[in-house]
C-alpha cells in the first residue's frame, strides 16, 4: 500500500524541470529562450533541431528528455538525459531527472545509482523519498525507512515521507508508530483517502474499533470507489456488532461495482456466517460467494473459505465440504489461514455450519 513510486516519479521530473527553467540557459542576455509550446512530439522536434547546433548544451537536452517522458519515448529519454549527465555529471537536478526516468522504466538499480549521486551533491526530501520507494521494491526495508525519515528531516510535513513510513511501520508490526504517521499526513493533507484507510487499520490492529471506524468512513466519504476501505470499514462495523450497518455499506459498494469480489465474499461471510440469525441469509451467501469466486478463477483460498460456509448455512453439506477441502489445498502456503479452514471443514463433515463468535 505504499504510495504509488509512479506519482512521485513524474513530480520529481517536472520539479527538476522548472528548476532548470529558473535558471536559465547560460546566462546570456541575447540568448533566446527555448520554445515550450506546442505538444510533447512539436517540442520533441524542436529541441532536436536545437541539438544540432549545440550538442553539448545540458538544458536543451533536459527539455528534450522531459517532452519524450510526456510523448511516453521513456527510453529515448533516459538516453538523453544519460548524454546530459556525462557532460555534467556535478548537476544533480540532471542526476535527478535520470533517476527518475529509470525508475519509471523499472531499471531500479540504475535509478538507485544515479539518486544516490544526486544526493550527495544536494539534500533533497523529493529524491530521499523516490530512493528510499526503490529501495523498499528491492527488499532494502530499513534502508528505505531511513530515507523517508532523511526526507522528514528537510521537510517534516513531507506527505509522502509520513505515508510511505506509516506503510513501511505497519507492515513491521509497530501499529502505534504507523499511527502517527498517517496522523501527519492528514493533517497536512485532509483529503488523502488512503491515510485515512490505513489509519483506520492501525486504529483497528490497536484494539481501537471505535476510532477505526471514523476513519474508515472517511476513506469512503473521499474516495466512494475504494473497495478496501468499504470492506475495512463493514469489518470493524461487524466487530463492533453493528452488522445492519455493515451489510448496507457492502451493498451501496456492490451497487457501484456488483462484481467486486472483494465485496461479494465479505458481504457472503456475513450472510453466512453471523452470529445473529436476522443477518444470515443462506441463498444470499451462496449468490454472493460463488460471484466472488468466479471473478478470481475460482482459486482464492479465502473466497472458497466463504463460499463453503455458505454452502453449509444453506445446507448443502456435500458441497461445504468439497470446497473447504479445495480451499484447504490451496492454502497450504498459509499454515495458520490452512489450520483454520480444517476447523470449519470438521463442522460440515457433522453437518454443522459454522458460526462467528
Amino acid at each position: 500500500m505504499i504510495a504509488s513510486a509512479d506519482h512521485r516519479r513524474r513530480a520529481l521530473v517536472a520539479v527538476a524541470f522548472f528548476l532548470l527553467a529558473l535558471s536559465g540557459c547560460g546566462g546570456g542576455e541575447d540568448e533566446t529562450p527555448l520554445d515550450m509550446s506546442g505538444t510533447p512530439q512539436e517540442r520533441v522536434a524542436r529541441f532536436e533541431a536545437a541539438l544540432q547546433r549545440d550538442p553539448r548544451d545540458t538544458e536543451i537536452l533536459s527539455h528534450l528528455g522531459q517532452a519524450l517522458v510526456e510523448a511516453g519515448n521513456l527510453q529515448q529519454a533516459a538516453g538523453r538525459l544519460g548524454e546530459a549527465v556525462a557532460i555534467d555529471p556535478e548537476d544533480p537536478i540532471l542526476r535527478e531527472q535520470l533517476g527518475a526516468v529509470l525508475a519509471d522504466l523499472g531499471q531500479t538499480d540504475r535509478a538507485i545509482v544515479e539518486l544516490e549521486k544526486a544526493l550527495e551533491l544536494v539534500a533533497s526530501p523529493d529524491v530521499h523519498v523516490l530512493l528510499g520507494n526503490l529501495l523498499i521494491d528491492k527488499g532494502r526495508v530499513q534502508d528505505g525507512m531511513a530515507h523517508y525519515q532523511e526526507a522528514l528531516v528537510l521537510a517534516p510535513e513531507d506527505v509522502d515521507a509520513h505515508y510511505n513510513l506509516g506503510v513501511a511501520l505497519g507492515k513491521q508490526g509497530k501499529q502505534a508508530e504507523a499511527e502517527a504517521h498517517y496522523r501527519a499526513v492528514l493533517r497536512v493533507d485532509g483529503a488523502h483517502a488512503e491515510a485515512a484507510n490505513n489509519l483506520g487499520v492501525a486504529l483497528l490492529l490497536q484494539n481501537k474499533g471505535g476510532e477505526a471506524i471514523e476513519y474508515f468512513e472517511r476513506a469512503v466519504r473521499l474516495d466512494p470507489s475504494d473497495a478496501q476501505a468499504r470492506r475495512n470499514l463493514a469489518m470493524a462495523l461487524s466487530g463492533e456488532k453493528r452488522t445492519k450497518e455493515a451489510v448496507e455499506v457492502l451493498q451501496e459498494g456492490l451497487a457501484r461495482e456488483p462484481k467486486n469480489p472483494e465485496l461479494a465474499n465479505y458481504l457472503a461471510w456475513l450472510r453466512a456466517s453471523s452470529a445473529d440469525a436476522e443477518w444470515r441469509n443462506g441463498a444470499e451467501a451462496v449468490r454472493w460467494a460463488e460471484a466472488a469466486c468466479a471473478e478470481t478463477g475460482n482459486n482464492n483460498p479465502h473466497y472458497l473459505d466463504t463460499l463453503a460456509a455458505a454452502y453449509a448455512e444453506a445446507g448443502r453439506f456435500d458441497d461445504a465440504v468439497r470446497t473447504a477441502r479445495r480451499s484447504v489445498e490451496l492454502a497450504a502456503a498459509d499454515p495458520t489461514a490452512a489450520a483454520e479452514f480444517r476447523q470449519r471443514l470438521a463442522l460440515y463433515e457433522s453437518g454443522k455450519p459454522y458460526r462467528q463468535q
